[in-house]
């Protein structure tokens, strides 16, 4: 589980790479405004970083300024953990 900022940004860049099939994804890509997050994603883009990450993921927090690139998800995910919001 990657635990530094940059880590969890680079993780969370390559489940979005790999859960949307491209390689051209970059920490601050507009994951919603690129279309690369839809609906159907977005839950299992939130499944896998549950899984990766070890964090439970409140609905409240999965709106679309947390989830707007990979380095606002990393922010995210780095706030859950240091909050303790380990699964």
């Amino acid at each position: 589980m990657p635990t530094g900022s940059e880590d969890i940004c680079e993780g969370v860049v390559r489940l979005v790479s790999c859960l949307c099939g491209r390689d051209d994804v970059a920490p601050d890509t507009g994951l919603m405004q690129r279309g690369f997050l839809d609906s159907l994603n977005l839950v299992r883009l939130v499944m896998e970083l549950e899984n990766s990450f070890g964090v439970r993921i409140p609905r409240e927090s999965v709106t679309a300024a947390n989830f707007a690139s990979g380095r606002t998800i990393a922010n995210l995910i780095e706030y859950l953990l240091n909050r303790g919001a380990a699964q």
